[in-house]
C-alpha cells in the first residue's frame, strides 16, 4: 500500500476522533475592540445616546443617509451576500455640552440555515469620517490554518496603512503601544485576531486616553475600528520635568505596600489563605515630583484606619447556637424595630459549604411584610448566621411610600458626620464580634454627599483587616437613609474560621516594596486631571431645559486639563494571575501557590536558532521553562516537560490545575501531588495518551524520537490505526525492530516528524527545540487535517 497522505487519512476517519484537541474550546477572540487599560481609567464618561426617528433628522445635517451609506461601504468592504440591515441617526449630548450627530449603518449576513454575520459602521453626520466599525461573524463553515496566514508584525502593518489612509493629518500623532501585544496568546485552533493599540502623542508624549485601536484576523482582514479623540482637551507644555531616575525615586517614596490575605481562583473546598503584597497605583507629577493619585489628582496622606471598636464587643460563640425558625426570628426583632403589624411571610433554612475555602454555612432567610392603612406596608428581609447568631443581610423597602418618593428628595436631615456616626453604631450593634476587625474605608466616606444632595440612600462601606492584614472580599456594607438615618440594608461577607490567628513572618516592607516596583519603569504621559475642567456628564433633561430655557444651545465649556506625569509601565508580563508572596518575597501563581517566573518570551539563546518561532510559541503558552534567562533550546527535553507541552498544544489555552484533580491519587509513585507537572501528566492519563500500568512516570528522564512519535499519534486518535499490521509504506529503513512501526509512518506522512533521507533515527534523544518544532508541525498538520474533512462553502 501506498503511504498515506492527509487526504487519504482524512477520508478514512471522522475528525471528531481527535479528542484532544476538540476537547476544550479554542480562545474565544472578540471582534469589538477592548478598552486600553490607560484610557479606561481616564477617559471622559461615554455619552448619553438618544435615537431619533427619520423626520427628527436635523435639517441641517451635512451628511444625509444616502451618503452615510456610502461612505460605509467606502470605509469598510462590505463582502457578498451582506445587505443593508438599517441606517439610523443618533445624536448624543456630550461632557461639553454640544451635540454629537452620527450615523450608523448596519449590514447583515444571514442565510436559511441561520445569522453568519454583522458589520456596524458610525459614521461622524457633519464631516463624513469613520468613528468606528466592527464586524461579528458566526460561520460554521470557515476554514482556519495553522500558522496564521498574516503574523503580528505584518497584521502591524496592514492597521498603520489604513490608520494613515483615514488620518492623513494625524500620521505623526499616534504611535504604537505593545501593551496589548506584550499580553495577547496568539489561539492555537481557530481564528486569530491581532489587537492592535495606537495612542495618540502630544509633543513627543503619549496621552493614552486619546487612540486608535484596530483588530486584524489571520487573512489581513480589518475587523474592528475606534477612534477615541478630544479635540478640545488642554495640554500644557512640558517646562523642566523631572527626570526619569528622580521619579523612580519618588515611586520609592510614595508608593506604599501592605498585606493582604489571598484565596485561591479555582475551587479545591481545601483552601486555605495566602499572605500577599499589595500596592496601590500613583502617579508623580512630572514638573514639581508631587505623588498623584490615579485620578490625576494630588494624592492626600490618608490617616492610619481606626477599628470601629478598639476590642471585639462580643466574644464568637465556641459553641454551635443552632437556632431554631423562632429564635432566628426573634433575634432579628430584638436588633430591628419591626412594624408592630409585620407578620413574618416565609422562612427558609440554607446549608452551604464554600467550594474554594470547604467553609460550611448555616443560615436563615427570613420575610415580614406589614399593612398600613390596608394597604402593603414596609417589607423586610433577612439573613442570619443560625450558628453564630450574626446577621449577614437586611433590607427594607416601603411600597406605601415607594410612589411617592421624590426624585430630588429633600434636604438631609442627617450631617455627613452624624450619617457616619449612625453607620458606625450600626455595625456595632449587629456585628459585635467583628467590630475589631473592621474598618471604615476613607473612600466612601469622601463620597459621602453633604446636606445639598439628592441622594436618597447613602451608603457605607467597611473592610476587614486581621491583625494589619487586609483580607481580600471579607466586606460589610451599610445602607443609611439620608433624612432619617434608618438603616434601609446591610450586607455581610465575613468568613468565620479561615484566617491564622497570627500572621507568619514576613518579609520587610522596604524589600516588598523594592519587589514590586522592579515590575515596572517609569515613562512620561499626559493624564486627564479630574475636577480641573475636567469632564461633566450632562444628563439629556438637564441639557434640554437649558437649551428651552435660553432658546439657544448652551456654549461648549472649555475642554479637560491634563498634567504630565509619570506612571508605571510594566516590564514584564505574568501569563496568570500572580501575587507577590510575603513568606519568601517569591511570585506565586494564584491558583496553584507553585513559583513563577516572568514571562520572557525573548531569551538570548533562542535568537537566530532555526527552531526560533516554534520555540517562542511554546514560551507564548509558558509550555517551556526559562532558566535564568535562557530556554536552553538544544539541551534534551525531559518526559514531564514533553507532556506539559503536549497537553498545552492540544487545548489550546486550557491549563489543568492540581485542583482538577484534588480527589484523585496520583497515579505515579514519582508524580506526587506536588510535583508542577502532576495536573498536566494526569490530564494525559484521562486522554489516553499514557499509560500508567508501571506505576513509575520518570519525569526527568530524556525521550527518543520513537516515544515522541507514538505520543503524537496517541495525540491525532489514530493509536488503533497505526497498528494495523500491513497498512503503512515504510520509508524509513532503521525502524524494523520497533513495535510502532505504524507511528512512525503517520508523524513522518503527515510531515510532523521528518526524515534524514530514509532514515528515521529512532533512539536519537530529543531537545528542546526539536520538540517545540515537533509540536508546532503537529499543529499544522492538525490545520490540513480538520480543513480536509470539513465541506467548502
Amino acid at each position: 500500500m501506498k503511504t498515506i497522505g492527509i487526504a487519504s487519512i482524512a477520508s478514512l476517519f471522522l475528525f471528531s476522533s481527535i479528542a484532544q484537541a476538540s476537547a476544550m474550546p479554542a480562545p474565544t477572540v472578540t471582534s469589538t475592540p477592548h478598552n486600553h487599560s490607560e484610557a479606561a481609567t481616564t477617559a471622559s464618561p461615554v455619552p448619553e445616546v438618544h435615537l431619533t426617528d427619520d423626520e427628527e433628522v436635523p435639517a441641517d445635517t451635512k451628511i444625509k443617509r444616502e451618503h452615510a451609506i456610502e461612505l460605509a461601504k467606502q470605509y469598510v468592504a462590505i463582502p457578498n451576500g451582506y445587505i443593508l440591515l438599517e441606517a439610523s441617526y443618533q445624536h448624543a449630548y456630550d461632557e461639553l455640552s454640544e451635540i454629537l450627530g452620527s450615523w450608523t449603518v448596519i449590514f447583515t449576513k444571514e442565510k436559511e440555515d441561520g445569522f453568519y454575520g454583522e458589520i456596524n459602521v458610525s459614521i461622524d453626520s457633519d464631516s463624513g469620517k469613520l468613528h468606528s466599525f466592527y464586524t461579528t461573524e458566526d460561520n460554521p463553515h470557515k476554514k482556519y490554518t495553522f500558522p496564521p496566514k498574516v503574523n503580528m508584525e505584518q497584521a502591524k502593518q496592514i492597521a498603520l496603512d489604513y490608520i494613515n489612509q483615514l488620518n492623513p493629518d494625524d500620521k505623526l500623532q499616534f504611535q504604537y503601544d505593545n501593551q496589548y501585544e506584550n499580553s495577547y496568546l496568539r489561539p492555537l485552533i481557530g481564528e486569530v485576531e491581532y489587537p492592535l493599540n495606537f495612542v495618540r502623542m502630544v509633543n513627543g508624549i503619549a496621552f493614552p486616553s486619546n487612540y486608535i485601536m484596530l483588530s486584524v484576523n489571520d487573512e489581513g482582514q480589518i475587523r474592528s475600528y475606534m477612534k477615541q479623540w478630544d479635540s478640545k482637551i488642554v495640554f500644557k507644555a512640558p517646562v523642566k520635568p523631572i527626570s526619569a531616575s528622580q521619579a523612580s525615586e519618588q515611586f520609592k517614596k510614595f508608593s506604599e505596600v501592605y498585606l493582604q490575605y489571598l484565596l485561591p481562583d479555582v475551587p479545591n473546598g481545601t483552601a486555605s489563605p495566602a499572605i500577599a503584597y499589595m500596592m496601590d497605583s500613583i502617579m508623580v507629577d512630572a514638573e514639581t515630583g508631587e505623588a498623584l493619585s490615579t485620578s490625576g489628582n494630588k494624592l492626600e496622606k490618608q490617616a492610619a484606619p481606626v477599628p470601629v471598636s478598639d476590642k471585639p464587643l462580643l466574644e464568637a460563640n465556641q459553641a454551635a447556637l443552632n437556632l431554631t425558625k423562632e429564635q432566628a426570628a426573634i433575634r432579628v426583632a430584638t436588633l430591628f424595630p419591626l412594624p408592630k403589624d409585620a407578620k413574618l411571610q416565609d422562612a427558609y433554612y440554607n446549608e452551604s459549604t464554600d467550594p474554594v475555602t470547604g467553609v460550611a454555612s448555616y443560615e436563615w432567610e427570613l420575610n415580614w411584610s406589614a399593612l398600613t392603612d390596608k394597604k402593603e406596608g414596609p417589607s423586610i428581609q433577612a439573613t442570619i448566621n443560625s450558628r453564630t447568631g450574626a446577621i449577614t443581610a437586611y433590607s427594607k423597602y416601603d411600597y406605601s411610600v415607594a410612589d411617592t418618593v421624590p426624585t430630588q428628595p429633600e434636604k438631609a436631615a442627617l450631617s455627613k458626620d452624624q450619617l457616619k456616626a449612625k453607620a458606625i453604631e450600626t455595625v456595632k450593634k449587629l456585628l459585635p464580634s467583628y467590630a475589631h476587625e473592621l474598618f471604615l474605608d476613607p473612600e466612601y466616606v469622601e463620597m459621602v454627599a453633604d446636606e445639598s444632595t439628592t441622594l436618597y440612600n447613602t451608603d457605607f462601606y467597611f473592610h476587614r483587616i486581621i491583625n494589619g492584614v487586609h483580607t481580600q472580599y471579607d466586606t460589610v456594607s451599610v445602607y443609611l437613609n439620608q433624612a432619617t438615618g434608618e438603616l434601609e440594608g446591610l450586607s455581610s461577607s465575613l468568613t468565620n474560621s479561615l484566617y491564622p490567628a497570627t500572621p507568619p513572618k514576613v518579609i520587610s516592607e522596604e524589600t516588598a516594596k523594592e519587589i514590586l516596583l522592579s515590575q515596572y519603569q517609569v515613562e512620561q504621559q499626559y493624564a486627564i486631571v479630574e475636577g480641573l475642567g475636567a469632564y461633566t456628564q450632562t444628563p439629556v433633561a438637564v441639557f434640554e431645559a437649558k437649551a428651552a430655557a435660553t432658546n439657544a444651545l448652551p456654549k461648549p465649556i472649555q475642554g479637560p486639563s491634563t498634567r504630565l506625569v509619570y506612571h508605571l509601565k510594566p516590564i514584564f508580563e505574568f501569563r496568570e494571575s500572580t501575587y507577590l508572596d510575603a513568606v519568601s518575597g517569591l511570585w506565586k501563581n494564584n491558583e496553584t501557590n507553585q513559583v513563577v517566573q516572568p514571562h520572557n518570551s525573548n531569551p538570548e539563546d533562542m535568537k537566530g536558532h532555526k527552531a526560533e518561532e516554534a520555540l517562542k510559541l511554546m514560551l507564548d503558552y509558558d509550555l517551556l521553562d526559562v532558566v535564568d534567562g535562557k530556554v536552553k533550546p538544544d539541551a534534551l527535553i525531559t518526559r514531564g516537560e514533553l507532556v506539559k507541552m503536549l497537553i498545552g498544544t492540544i487545548n489550546g489555552n486550557y491549563y489543568p490545575v492540581a485542583s482538577d484533580y484534588a480527589e484523585r491519587a496520583a497515579s505515579f509513585s514519582d508524580v506526587g501531588k506536588d510535583s508542577k507537572y502532576f495536573p498536566y501528566v494526569e490530564s494525559a492519563i484521562d486522554y489516553n495518551l499514557i499509560d500508567r500500568a508501571s506505576g513509575i512516570f520518570q519525569p526527568d528522564a530524556a525521550l527518543n524520537r520513537a516515544e515522541v512519535a507514538d505520543l503524537i499519534v496517541r495525540a491525532l486518535g489514530y493509536k488503533q490505526l497505526s497498528e494495523v499490521e500491513g497498512l503503512f509504506n515504510k520509508k524509513a529503513t532503521d525502524i524494523d525492530d520497533l513495535n510502532n512501526q505504524g507511528a512512525i509512518a503517520i508523524v513522518s506522512a503527515l510531515q510532523i516528524m521528518g526524515l534524514e533521507g530514509n532514515t528515521f533515527s529512532p533512539y536519537e534523544q530529543v531537545t528542546r527545540a526539536q520538540a517545540a518544532t515537533t509540536f508546532y508541525n503537529f499543529l499544522k498538520a492538525l490545520s490540513q487535517l480538520q480543513n480536509s474533512g470539513e465541506e467548502k462553502v
